[in-house]
């Protein structure tokens, strides 16, 4: 017998209510055996969970001296955090450290990886990673030597000899075809200045020092105070720690900056002392070997060509002002120091 469109219709329609009915019921009963298996594993927070804090708790429901047995909610959350059921954590933890080798994260949204956030291009690097890192006994020894082993971290930030097609294809390196070229933290900056002069205090441990007293000591700069009000000027130029949020840093290229390597007292002393420890009095070095050593020194590169003629220009230009040799040497190594200081690529990490 012949069916009709209407009928069809209608027909098709009952079938399908019956089917999101059945999937409904289904849901409902995988949320009730979820629940079930949580209330399992995590008995010790499941049982606690009456005594969490209501607004209608006030300060005098409470005895001025904690139990001395502990409720276990503490260490049931911990143990849900690092529960292999509950990958969250290790990947959060993967992606901050591979943001700290790379310059970029493998998530975007650093502090937020909820559902809103965009989907990482590399999602299944991101597992891998936590995974091992969890089954590595949450070493972060493992994870760090794991990505600095890799071939990733391993290839250069120059593009001379790439395909063409890595840029056409992949213009923002997401696939890391090569190294992002990242600059110098700020306390970073100002410890490397400390270490090229041999003045940096290597000390380890102590109590944090106040941010004013940065400039009369040679301690790394770790250990000063870093709040709203207690700031070193310097450090701060250099894109430091936002105090509100310690997620990521920013990067930023600003006049200030290239002010106070030029003009600021711990860059000019810095010159001085690295000059007197790289050059002593009884060394005395022809300018090409000296540029040569302070690039080698500065970039970890040789001076290129037109590099190595315009120190050459500039020292000339410098001596010819001083009369006294001994005095004239020493003063012209120290301004093409300075002038090295505030090269694109002594402030680079590639």
């Amino acid at each position: 017998q012949k069916v009709s469109d209407l009928e069809l219709r209608i027909a098709s329609t009952t079938e399908a209510k019956k089917k999101a009915a059945l999937n409904k019921d289904l849901k409902k009963a995988i949320a009730a055996r979820d629940k079930k298996q949580v209330v399992k594993e995590f008995a010790s927070l499941a049982g606690s969970l009456k005594s969490l804090e209501t607004p209608e708790h006030k300060a005098a429901d409470y005895p001025p001296v904690y139990a001395a047995v502990s409720t276990g909610r503490r260490l049931a959350f911990a143990n849900w955090l690092v529960n292999s059921k509950h990958p969250l954590t290790a990947r959060v933890a993967v992606n901050h450290v591979w943001m700290r080798h790379f310059g970029e994260p493998l998530v975007a949204t650093v502090e937020d990886f909820g559902r809103l956030a965009p989907k990482p291009p590399l999602q299944d690097l991101l597992d891998w990673l936590a995974a091992e890192f969890m089954e590595s006994g949450w070493s972060f020894k493992h994870l760090h030597r794991l990505i600095c082993t890799s071939v990733a971290y391993r290839r250069a930030s120059s593009e001379e000899g790439m395909p063409s097609l890595n840029r056409e294809r992949d213009p923002e390196n997401q696939f890391y075809w090569k190294v992002n070229s990242t600059r110098m933290e700020s306390q970073v900056l100002r410890d490397v200045l400390l270490q090229l002069g041999g003045t940096l205090d290597r000390t380890m441990g102590g109590a944090s020092l106040d941010a004013g007293s940065i400039k009369a000591s040679g301690r790394r700069s770790l250990y000063f105070k870093h709040s709203r009000d207690d700031q070193n000027p310097f450090v701060s130029l250099f894109d430091d720690a936002d105090i509100m949020a310690c997620y990521r840093r920013g990067e930023s290229v600003v006049p200030q900056q290239a002010l106070a390597l030029s003009n600021s007292q711990l860059a000019l002393e810095a010159s001085a002392a690295i000059e007197m420890r790289l050059f002593p009095d009884d060394v005395d070095v022809a300018f090409g070997g000296c540029i040569d050593r302070l690039f080698q020194r500065f970039m970890g590169r040789l001076p290129s060509p037109d590099e190595q003629k315009a120190c050459l220009e500039f020292m000339s230009q410098i001596a010819s002002m001083n009369d006294d040799q001994t005095a004239r040497d020493r003063i012209t190594r120290r301004r093409l120091i300075h002038a090295l200081l505030n090269h694109n690529d002594f402030i680079t990490i590639r």
